[in-house]
């Protein structure tokens, strides 16, 4: 399958994404508290798409997201979602006892620690300017057509003891039965989470692995 092909597929998509994206809040809990997405890391959200995951990780104060998807679309969205994220939060004058920032209008907010660098390109080849502490794959692993390539590449890109995160917020079964209706040509069955785990211990030290019929999760820390 080509790239092209992908990204064709994907931009075409783009527009109706937010309207088909379910969110299942207790599952997403779970799956972020086990990647370790908590205050203070930097995050690479890989094939980010339309930055589904940008409020969850503002929301958890994260200190940086770098967001990389192959389609200009996805990303064009995406910004546009960073953009409005940024403006509710400084549209709201807060009075808690805690710190707050200056906006251009001189209103008093929060502050707004997260920073999203939102990028079009391939997560497999491109050429970050810093390692990350979190590597977040989510419901997007199967559109890799070749695994090995991606695990490696993220391994290269997370800091030592850095974590990966292969998520999925549906079992593997239902995973694979949405992809057949209308994506079939532009990924692969889910790997079972034993191949999986094969295909990472070289890089990392797997200790999540979550596959019931909710969700699917293999995670672990760079060796």
């Amino acid at each position: 399958m080509s790239q092209e092909k992908i990204i064709d597929f994907f931009n075409k998509c783009a527009p109706y994404w937010d309207e088909w994206a379910i969110r299942k809040e207790d599952i997403l809990v779970k799956l972020l508290d086990n990647a370790k997405i908590t205050a203070g890391i930097d995050v690479l959200d890989i094939a980010c798409g339309t930055g589904f995951l940008f409020s969850d990780y503002i929301k958890r104060n994260v200190h940086s997201v770098t967001a990389i998807d192959l389609s200009p679309e996805m990303v064009r969205i995406a910004k546009e979602k960073y953009k409005k994220l940024c403006d509710d939060k400084q549209s709201t004058t807060h009075f808690a006892s805690q710190t707050y920032v200056k906006t251009t209008n001189n209103t008093l907010c929060e502050p707004f620690l997260c920073s999203i660098n939102i990028i079009c390109g391939d997560a497999q080849t491109y050429q970050f300017d810093k390692q990350f502490d979190v590597a977040m794959i989510f419901n997007a692993f199967p559109h890799f057509m070749e695994p090995e390539k991606i695990i490696i590449a993220t391994a290269k890109n997370l800091k030592c003891g850095g974590r990966i995160a292969i998520s999925h917020d549906m079992g593997r079964q239902e995973l694979d039965h949405h992809h057949q209706k209308k994506a079939s040509e532009i990924s692969i069955p889910l790997l079972h989470q034993d191949d999986l785990i094969k295909l990472m211990s070289p890089y990392f030290n797997v200790d999540i692995v979550i596959a019931n019929n909710d969700m699917f999760q293999v995670s672990g820390t760079k060796k």
